[in-house]
C-alpha cells in the first residue's frame, strides 16, 4: 500500500473510505507527508475518522523522533486516541457478545420449551430467557453508541420532539421549550440514543412531584447545546458512580443499570461532554455540548 492510496481515500466524501485510508496510513512506513496528514486531521468532521488520523500523526511522530537515553521522549497516548481505542474495543466486544449470544438463546429458549411440562409462555424459564434478551438490546444499544459519528446537518427541536413523541410522553411529563427551527451539525442517531436516555431518567425521578421535565436546545457560533431539567428527586445515594455500568438506585428486576454509560459512550462519539448539576431547589439539571464541524464540501450555518 502506498501512501498515495490512503491520502486519496482521504479526499472521498465517504466517512467510510476516508476511516480505511487514516488506517492505511497507519501501517506506512514513509512519514514524509505529515504535515498535509494534520492538515486533512484539522478538515476531518467525522470524529472518529479525526481521532484515528490523530493517533497515525501520534504513530508517525513517535517514528521520526530521536529518542533520549533516557526514552523520556515517550509520551502519553493522546486522550482522542485513548476515546478512539475505547470506542474500537467497546464494539468488539459487544459485537462479539451479540454474535455468540442470540443463538444460543434461541438454542435454550427451544429447548426449554421441549423439556418442561407446564406451559412455557408463563414459566419462570420463559421470563429468564426474555430478560437475557432484554439486557442483550441494552448491550445492542451500546454498541449503537459506540459507533464512528456520521455528521449531518439536522433540526435540534425537531429531533428532540421526535424523541418525545417516540417515547410516548405527554405534554404534562415533558415539555419541548423551543419549536422553531434550531440548525445544526452532528450525528442526530447518536444524540437520539443519549436524548431517550436523559429524558427518561428525568421523568422517572419527576414521578412523585409531577413536575413536567422542560427539555430546552440552542446552537452558539462554537457549541450545539441540549438541557433536560427536572425537579424530581435529585441525586439518589450513591450517585458518583452513576456512571458505571451496572449501577442504579432503581430495582435490579426492571433497570440494568446501563442507561447512563451508553449516554456517555453516545456523547463521547459525538465528540462532545455531558454532565450532571443538582439545581437550587430541587431535581437535576443534564447538560449535552458538542462542538460544531464542518460537513464536507459544505460550510456550518
Amino acid at each position: 500500500m502506498s501512501v498515495d492510496e490512503g491520502f486519496a481515500l482521504l479526499a472521498s466524501p465517504r466517512s467510510s473510505d476516508r476511516l480505511k485510508g487514516a488506517r492505511l496510513l497507519a501501517k506506512s512506513k514513509d512519514f514524509s507527508k505529515l504535515p498535509e496528514l494534520r492538515q486533512y486531521e484539522r478538515q476531518e468532521a467525522d470524529s472518529w475518522v479525526r481521532h484515528t488520523l490523530a493517533r497515525v500523526i501520534g504513530r508517525w511522530q513517535a517514528s521520526t523522533a530521536i529518542p533520549d537515553s533516557d526514552e523520556s521522549w515517550i509520551s502519553p497516548k493522546a486522550e482522542s486516541e485513548l476515546e478512539d481505542i475505547r470506542s474500537q474495543a467497546i464494539q468488539n466486544v459487544t459485537q462479539t457478545l451479540l454474535h455468540e449470544m442470540h443463538p444460543l438463546l434461541a438454542d435454550i429458549s427451544a429447548a426449554v420449551a421441549d423439556e418442561i411440562s407446564i406451559p412455557f409462555a408463563g414459566s419462570r424459564s420463559a421470563a429468564a430467557l426474555a430478560r437475557t434478551t432484554e439486557f442483550l438490546q441494552v448491550i445492542h444499544r451500546l454498541y449503537e453508541a459506540s459507533a464512528s459519528a456520521n455528521n449531518e446537518e439536522f433540526d435540534l427541536s425537531s429531533l428532540i420532539l421526535e424523541v418525545i413523541h417516540f417515547c410516548g410522553y405527554t405534554e404534562e411529563q415533558v415539555l419541548a421549550t423551543r419549536l422553531d427551527p434550531v440548525i445544526t451539525v452532528g450525528d442526530p442517531g447518536l444524540l437520539r440514543i443519549a436524548l431517550q436516555n436523559v429524558i427518561k431518567n428525568a421523568v422517572e425521578a419527576s414521578e412523585e412531584t409531577e413536575v413536567k421535565v422542560l427539555v430546552n436546545c440552542t446552537v452558539t457560533d462554537s457549541y450545539s447545546w441540549v438541557v433536560v431539567l427536572d425537579e424530581g428527586v435529585g441525586f439518589p445515594e450513591g450517585h458518583e458512580r452513576a456512571w458505571e455500568p451496572g449501577i442504579t438506585s432503581k430495582s435490579k428486576e426492571t433497570h440494568f443499570g446501563w442507561g447512563l454509560p451508553i449516554t456517555k459512550r453516545a456523547v463521547a462519539s459525538l465528540g462532545g461532554t455531558i454532565k450532571l448539576v443538582p439545581r437550587e431547589h430541587r431535581g437535576i439539571s443534564c447538560e449535552i455540548r458538542w462542538p460544531l464541524v464542518e460537513i464536507v464540501g459544505k460550510e456550518t450555518t
